[in-house]
């Protein structure tokens, strides 16, 4: 890796992010969810679990890996606000996990917050932070055909494909309505386009 005396064959950031953009050479960026220490420590000050989620979402929709460590006691044990972050975020990356492992296409260039993946003919919408607003023009997504939140499945997402605009100015853009708002929390959206169709 690039630690050694040459830039080896892939990156190890160590709690950086990207800027938006899709990696350019094989990465694994690394997190702790102790501030201080990457081993045990009696009075560790941990991360909030949102923080992580974000970290792991922008990296592995920017085509990275990510490691993140917990250390034990000498006697292998975890301490409790440890186990409750690995549990919180294990439990968010299990229902978000199909759309941060596929193919990272990085942030949209109108809302640097939202980033995208992409598996065959279904894209996947991360959102890192606040919603900009209940619907989500997609210039890039003409062939859209329905809306599923991976992350709070019981949400109600729906898509809008009639022209609002009616002026060539704006140009045509599908939208998923009915998004929710969730500070802190980042959201995974799966997105069907018709089979075969070439996306933008």
């Amino acid at each position: 890796n690039n630690r050694g005396p040459d830039p080896g064959d892939f990156s190890t950031p160590e709690r950086v992010l990207p800027a938006g953009e899709v990696y350019t050479t094989p990465t694994e960026s690394c997190e702790s969810v102790g501030h201080y220490s990457w081993g045990y420590r009696k009075d560790e000050v941990y991360y909030n679990p949102a923080f992580l989620k974000h970290n792991i979402a922008v990296n592995l929709s920017c085509g990275g890996n990510f490691l993140l460590n917990a250390g034990p006691d000498g006697r292998g044990r975890f301490r409790s606000p440890a186990r409750k972050i690995l549990r919180d975020v294990g439990r968010w990356y299990k229902s978000a996990r199909e759309g941060l492992t596929a193919q990272g296409l990085g942030a949209l260039a109108r809302f640097p917050s939202v980033y995208q993946t992409v598996d065959g003919d279904t894209r996947y919408l991360v959102l890192t932070g606040n919603v900009p607003c209940s619907e989500l023009e997609l210039a890039g997504y003409p062939d859209l055909i329905s809306a599923e939140n991976l992350t709070y499945p019981g949400d109600r997402l729906s898509v809008a494909n009639e022209d609002i605009y009616k002026i060539d100015f704006f140009p045509h853009a599908p939208r998923v309505c009915n998004l929710r708002n969730r500070p802190g929390e980042v959201q995974v959206l799966k997105l069907r386009c018709v089979p075969g169709a070439e996306k933008a």
